[in-house]
């Protein structure tokens, strides 16, 4: 299938309301990279444009890694959850829940990242700045 019809096909499935314009319309990828992007992105974007909807503050991958033990303190807290259970949470963190499968920690390793052209990087970086996406973590 042609990007040009994928690309129809994906604004008509992800598009988020009737009437409006999806994001894939908005930025109108120019290859399959792109739209993987935009399809990766979309959805934190989206999630930005409404934070202030959302009566708990936001769990962010980046703060669970950087600050494990403050970050599970304080989604215990708003469910109720005693801290003394921290110590297990962070046990379970550490365990790899994909391993046996080919999503397991061993074999993403293994796995040879993607090398981007500058071409590539300029461009996703232009998406990503239409998409209101902050440099600090989606910057190639």
């Amino acid at each position: 299938m042609p990007i040009k019809d994928f690309c129809t096909f994906a604004c008509h499935s992800l598009g988020p309301m009737k009437g409006k314009k999806s994001t894939v319309e908005k930025v109108k990828p120019e290859s399959f990279m792109e739209l993987a992007f935009i399809i990766f992105a979309a959805p934190y974007a989206c999630f930005l444009k409404n934070r202030h909807y959302y009566a708990l503050p936001e769990v962010t991958y980046e703060n669970l890694i950087s600050k494990p033990e403050e970050t599970i303190g304080a989604v215990f807290d708003v469910c109720g959850i005693s801290k003394s259970l921290i110590p297990e949470a962070l046990t379970a963190l550490n365990r790899d829940s994909q391993a046996g499968t080919v999503l397991s920690r061993d074999k993403m390793a293994q796995v040879k990242s993607l090398e981007l052209s500058k071409l590539d990087r300029k461009r996703l970086n232009e998406i990503a700045k239409r998409m209101e996406l902050p440099e600090s973590i989606f910057h190639f």
